[in-house]
């Protein structure tokens, strides 16, 4: 992966953000006025993921905003963004880009419109063998590829694995 930092001077923006354009999303540009913000996906203790469509390609996207102002340890926030950015594997969420305020980091994500892991067993009740062990390996190897790259999530559990189309696992909330 690889960004390019673009000022508003250079982008023509309007407003003081400054812009990340993200090669392998095929240039696309990530701002306030460029997407439809729509419903909340989820809230923490520190912000709140919304979805939102990118106008211009129609791109469904998940953006998580984090009050800086809340947050005790700054440097939690960039380490988050500088983890998921080096990370790129089937199993763990992708960001595309961030946009930053002075009051709030905005993180947009790929979105995964399925629910927890943890929701999606209390719905089900039961799972089969042959599902849990599908979620099962899909999570060793994105903990296994963490570890490879010298990280440790800190934080998995139930709620922090994403399904996308019902059983693929996505790894999120790495803050």
């Amino acid at each position: 992966r690889k960004e390019i930092e673009i000022t508003k001077e250079q982008y023509g923006a309007l407003n003081d953000n400054t812009y990340f354009i993200d090669e392998l999303i095929g240039l696309t540009v990530y701002d306030e006025n460029d997407t439809e913000i729509g419903e909340v996906l989820g809230e923490g203790s520190f912000g709140t993921v919304k979805m939102a469509i990118h106008k211009m390609t129609e791109e469904k996207v998940a953006i998580k905003e984090v009050k800086t102002e809340i947050v005790s340890n700054k440097n939690s926030i960039e380490r988050e963004i500088k983890i998921l950015n080096e990370l790129h594997h089937p199993n763990i969420i992708k960001v595309y880009s961030t946009i930053n305020n002075p009051k709030s980091v905005s993180i947009i994500q790929e979105f995964v419109g399925g629910k927890d892991l943890l929701k999606y067993i209390q719905h089900k009740e039961i799972l089969s063998e042959r599902e849990a062990c599908i979620f099962f390996h899909q999570l060793i190897s994105g903990v296994e590829y963490l570890s490879s790259m010298g990280i440790a999530h800190r934080d998995l559990k139930p709620e922090n694995l994403l399904l996308l189309n019902g059983n693929e696992i996505k790894i999120i909330d790495f803050g």
